[in-house]
């Protein structure tokens, strides 16, 4: 298996949440930005990944869990 530096450009090429680990994918998508910037949700770039960017990833996956399944959000898409 690679290590992360040789792997961290091919993630531009994957899904918009794997994108989201380039420092590019904040630059050529004007959407995602605004949602970002929007949700206020700790998304950035991790050129390398060690244990602090590890901990950062987790946090912002938490937070976007909490978000998707937030009961009152899901309360105002069913009305």
């Amino acid at each position: 298996d690679l290590p992360y530096s040789e792997k961290w450009k091919h993630y531009l090429q994957q899904n918009l949440l794997a994108q989201s680990l380039h420092e590019l994918a904040y630059k050529h998508n004007p959407g995602f930005v605004k949602f970002v910037r929007e949700s206020s949700l700790p998304f950035r770039p991790h050129p390398d990944f060690k244990k602090a960017d590890l901990d950062a990833r987790q946090d912002l996956y938490r937070r976007l869990a909490e978000e998707i399944w937030d009961p009152k959000r899901l309360q105002r898409e069913l009305a």
